[in-house]
């Protein structure tokens, strides 16, 4: 009998939802700037991009945002939960995970910061569920770049791990790299592929 190989899942439109969109008009509210000159800066641009590689810190993205926005420097706090508030659990996926993590070893591939990271696993306890967590911002290098999946495979020993993303890109990148890539659409889809997994 052989063993499951590990699932992997995206955190972003696979176990949570996200609007970006929320963030850009809270940081544009008393901020000279436009809301698409917030969302070229923070959300398309490389600002975003280094710190989900671990490149800046916490302190100095937040304290370059504030300056940058012209937001009092008191305000920090405020922009954090700005910048953190706009997540909301997948339709499906607490019952989904919990169910799931009685049989298989789950596991949590993401391109993501350490602020919305820390954020939902505080507001979604379920998310620890998932065994181990490979995020971008420790591993310094997004899913879709080179060597992008490299930590998964090798800590999978050998087996082909199950990696479900709501990106083409990703998972065309994860089954480049020999990972079993499959593109999430919602958990009714998931559910049924995985019931037809086989021991």
């Amino acid at each position: 009998m052989t063993t499951r190989p590990p699932l992997v899942l995206d955190l972003g439109n696979v176990l949570v939802t996200l609007d970006f969109e929320r963030f850009v008009r809270g940081a544009a509210d008393g901020s000279p700037r436009t809301l698409d000159a917030v969302r070229e800066r923070y959300i398309l641009g490389e600002a975003k991009f280094r710190y989900e590689r671990g490149a800046t810190d916490c302190a100095a993205f937040f304290a370059e945002m504030s300056r940058w926005l012209s937001w009092p420097a008191d305000a920090e706090p405020e922009l954090r939960r700005v910048w953190c508030d706009i997540f909301e659990a997948a339709p499906g996926a607490e019952a989904a995970v919990t169910g799931l993590s009685e049989s298989w070893r789950l596991w949590l591939l993401s391109d993501t910061n350490p602020a919305h990271l820390a954020w939902c696993r505080r507001r979604w306890p379920w998310l620890d569920h998932c065994e181990r967590f490979f995020v971008s911002h420790e591993q310094g290098r997004l899913k879709a770049e080179p060597g992008g999946f490299e930590p998964i495979v090798a800590a999978a020993g050998g087996q082909r791990p199950i990696f479900y993303d709501d990106l083409p890109a990703n998972v065309e990148a994860a089954r480049h790299a020999g990972v079993d890539g499959r593109l999430f659409r919602n958990w009714t889809q998931a559910l049924a592929e995985l019931a037809h997994f086989t021991r």
